[in-house]
This record gives C-alpha cells, sequence and structure tokens, in this order.
C-alpha cells in the first residue's frame, strides 16, 4: 500500500466513493424520518376524539381551523365504534360562523400505515473494497514536463533492467547520452573512461571479474563495460573481484616429463636439471633423499626425483636429516679379509663394503672418505676402515682437511710427462693409460675428466691420462659431474 501515498487519484477516487454512500445514506434517512412523520399524524387524527357530525349550515363563510382537542381516555379506532352520527345534538344557542365546506366521510377504516419501510441499517459499500485497476485511464494534464530522449529498448532487455537506471538519469535532467553495452543492466566504456551516470560497478573482459567501489583494485582498472548492479554483472558472466580462483601455473605443454620406476617420481635428465613439479632429489647409493633446505641439496646428484616426501619414503627412501649412522652388521657367514692397516679391511674384486668397515681409504691421494663426502659415492676404495681413528693412524687425511698437491710421478717405469704437466701421461696410440697407475681420462675438448666411476668413462676418448684427480685439476680440467 505504500505506493498509494506518492499518487493523488487513489485519493480522489477514494473521496467520490465516500460522497456516494453518505448521500445514500442521508436520503434513506430522509424518506424513513417523512414516513414516519406520516404515520403519526394520521394515528394521532384516528385516535384521539370521535368528531361529532354537525348537520348545519353555517351562514358565514370561514376558513376556520378547528382546534385539535387532546382528551385523556381510551383510544378507539374508527373501525370498531359504533357511532349514531344521526342522533339529536344537543342545541347550541350561539351564532357560528358558516363554514362552507365538504368534509369528507369518516365512515370507514383508514389505510394501515404499518408498512414496511427501507432498513436504514442497509450495508453500505465497505470502504476496503478493492479499488479499481491501476490500468484505468487517467485524466490528460496539460503539464510542460522535460524532454526525454529514451532509448528504444526491448521486451527481453526490459525484463532484465536495461536502461531503469539510465531512464532515471534521463529524467532527472542529467544532459549526458548513455550508450547501452551488450549486457544486459550495462553501459559502454566511454573514450574519456568515466563513469555513466547510475552505472557505477566496473567489468573488466580480460579477466572477466567486476569490481565494485570497495575493491582495492577500483581505481587502477580500466572498465570495458560498466554495470549498473551486481546481479546484472553476475549475469553477464563476471565474478566478483573478491571471489575469483587463483589457480596454480601449469607446466608448458611442450615439457615431457619422463616417469621414474617409484611413484610420483621423474627419471633424471641427462643435463642434471630438475623436472617440473619434482624438487626433491632421490640418491640410490645412500637411499636419501633431500629437500630444497638440504645442506648437500646443491652437490647431490639425483638419480631420480620426486614431487613430495610422501612418495620419496614410499619408495624406500629416508629424508636426509633424519637418517641413522650405524656401521653394518656382516652375516655370520661373511668373512672380513683384514687390510695390512689397524683396524682396516682388504677392498673386495666387487667393491662392495665390508660389514663394519664404512669408511673408504684411496691409497694414491692417500686421503679417507666418511659417507657425508660428496666423493663418497665415486671413491673407489682401495682398503676399508671401521673408525677415522684407524684411518689417520695409517697415514690417511680426512678429505675435507687435504691439501692439493699435484703427484709427481718418481718411478722409471712411469711414462712421459705430458704438455698438462706432472702426473699426466700421453696415451698409447690405440687411446689405452700408458701405465696401470693413470686411470682418470681427460677430454681436452670439453676440459673434463672422468674417472672409473663416470657413466661416460667407456665411451670417452682420452686426450691425456692423469694418474690422480689432483693433477687433473692442477692441469685446468674439471670434474665431469662439476660443468
Amino acid at each position: 500500500m505504500s505506493w498509494m501515498f506518492g499518487e493523488h487519484w487513489p485519493w480522489v477516487l477514494l473521496a467520490a466513493v465516500l460522497g456516494a454512500a453518505i448521500t445514500l445514506f442521508l436520503m434513506l434517512r430522509k424518506i424513513s424520518w417523512e414516513t414516519l412523520t406520516a404515520r403519526r399524524t394520521v394515528t394521532e387524527v384516528g385516535a384521539d376524539v370521535a368528531t361529532p357530525a354537525v348537520a348545519a349550515d353555517l351562514d358565514a363563510d370561514a376558513d376556520v381551523d378547528l382546534p385539535s382537542a387532546d382528551l385523556d381516555g381510551a383510544r378507539v379506532g374508527l373501525a370498531d365504534a359504533d357511532l349514531n352520527l344521526d342522533a339529536d345534538l344537543p342545541s347550541v344557542d350561539a351564532d357560528l360562523p358558516s363554514v362552507d365546506a365538504d368534509l369528507p366521510s369518516v365512515d370507514g377504516e383508514l389505510p394501515s400505515v404499518d408498512a414496511e419501510l427501507p432498513s436504514v441499517d442497509a450495508d453500505l459499500p465497505s470502504v476496503d473494497a478493492e479499488l479499481p485497476s491501476v490500468d484505468a485511464d487517467l485524466p490528460s494534464v496539460d503539464a510542460d514536463l522535460p524532454s526525454v530522449d529514451v532509448p528504444e529498448v526491448s521486451g527481453a532487455e526490459i525484463a532484465g533492467g536495461v536502461g531503469l537506471a539510465g531512464v532515471a538519469a534521463a529524467v532527472s535532467g542529467d544532459s549526458d547520452k548513455i550508450e547501452l553495452g551488450k549486457y544486459a543492466g550495462s553501459a559502454a566504456a566511454r573514450a574519456d573512461r568515466s563513469m555513466p551516470a547510475g552505472y557505477p560497478i566496473k567489468g573488466n573482459e580480460d579477466s572477466m571479474l567486476y569490481h565494485t567501489e570497495e575493491s582495492p583494485y577500483y581505481g587502477r582498472t580500466i572498465a570495458e563495460v560498466w554495470f549498473d548492479t551486481e546481479a546484472n554483472a553476475e549475469a553477464g558472466g563476471f565474478t566478483r573481484w573478491d571471489r575469483r580462483e587463483r589457480k596454480a601455473k601449469v607446466a608448458p605443454l611442450a615439457e615431457v616429463v619422463e616417469p621414474g620406476k617409484y611413484a610420483g617420481s621423474a627419471a633424471a635428465r641427462a643435463d642434471r636439471s630438475m623436472p617440473a613439479g619434482y624438487p626433491i632429489k632421490g640418491n640410490e647409493d645412500s637411499m636419501l633423499y633431500h629437500t630444497e633446505e638440504s645442506p648437500y641439496y646443491g652437490r647431490t646428484i639425483a638419480e631420480v626425483w620426486f614431487d613430495t616426501e610422501a612418495n620419496a619414503e614410499a619408495g624406500g627412501f629416508t629424508r636426509w636429516d633424519r637418517r641413522e649412522r650405524k656401521a653394518k652388521v656382516a652375516p655370520l657367514a661373511e668373512v672380513v679379509e683384514p687390510g695390512k692397516y689397524a683396524g682396516s679391511a682388504a677392498a673386495r674384486a666387487d667393491r662392495s663394503m665390508p660389514a663394519g668397515y664404512p669408511i673408504k681409504g684411496n691409497e694414491d691421494s692417500m686421503l679417507y672418505h666418511t659417507e657425508e663426502s660428496p666423493y663418497y659415492g665415486r671413491t673407489i676404495a682401495e682398503v676399508w676402515f671401521d673408525t677415522e681413528a684407524n684411518a689417520e693412524a695409517g697415514g690417511f687425511t680426512r678429505w675435507d682437511r687435504r691439501e692439493r698437491k699435484a703427484k709427481v710421478a718418481g718411478f722409471a717405469d712411469l711414462p712421459a710427462e705430458s704438455s698438462f704437466g706432472p702426473g699426466s701421461a700421453e696415451p698409447n696410440a690405440d687411446g689405452s693409460a700408458p701405465h696401470a697407475s693413470f686411470t682418470i681420462k681427460g677430454n681436452a675438448d670439453s676440459m673434463l675428466y672422468h674417472p672409473s666411476d663416470s657413466p661416460y668413462f667407456a665411451r670417452t676418448k682420452a686426450e691425456v691420462w692423469f694418474n690422480s684427480e689432483e693433477a687433473a685439476e692442477a692441469a685446468g680440467f674439471t670434474h665431469w659431474d662439476r660443468n
């Protein structure tokens, strides 16, 4: 009903209905009052007195109103009275004025006045009755209204709410022209990037997001379309700025990851680069995996890569900082051949570690390597020690305390030194080593040296041979896996 307070014609119509109802009520009351008055008059004439018949001729002409006498007594109706109008009346010695009038005969029953009158308590029209349809033709109003340029809008667009804000702006006298957008309830962007009146919401078609004025990106967002309401923006397929889903970037389609032999793993690449999405290094020699916070991450050669720590542990690998440093116990049937140093065991033909002797000793470099040495995997043990103390007692130096000095050949049967300096020799004609002590191949093109544990050792053509890694590095060569 709140809409009635803003309109005038419903109140005019209501006043007319009420006026008609009051007029009808007053007319019915007037008719009822006149009828009741007539009934009362007839009753008084026929019930208060029995009028004697006057059979005399009066000499004078007079128009006299006879007074009515109110006598107390029983009320007698004319129909029930047996009056003898011809009886002798007493003589009246008086000069009465002549009344020349014919009185009507009173011998008979008067018509009954007890007729039922229309009920005054008639049901008047209800004031709360439904008013006529709002679609009634209103009277013509001759008023100068402001000129409104209303754009042509289809019925479907009106149903979707197109142009409501624009029409309101036009009626209010806004002179700006608003070009409708291609979405319901939208306006096209302007060349000066200003906001069309009534369309405060920015829509960006690149991101398909819409920005309200409370968005922190509102000021710097370039609107490609403007909306009047959030509902119309979402109906157009746009998402509110604070409800967008931030999706993780997907690796380029061109990159192909070769799966590894463990669940959730990728095979190592020839260039040792990390496959996208597999940041965890797994080393099958130590069966440890290294995350990026591991201090050994940079120098660990990954033989397999994992996507999660859970998959690395499911593959049998142990996290680098949870490994247990326990000496392996040999089976009872295993016999360990003692070495020539105290607390040592001789090297085996298969290069495996004797149970209880985890420390590798290399007699060429006179260095010993513990399991945390980055060279542990590729060092060929010529002797094994049970403790570091026994290794040092045998004259060996810990791998991280060595002094890098090139070895100089001192035996007469050694080949002549090559142009790469001490500890180097030219290969034989067939490319083989010139002496048994020269076990490291050097490639002068790549300036890399390959010990016998290098995966490229067999296919590398030696252009120079070295008797130690120190001699190769002194000559300017780099280990094959550090390029």
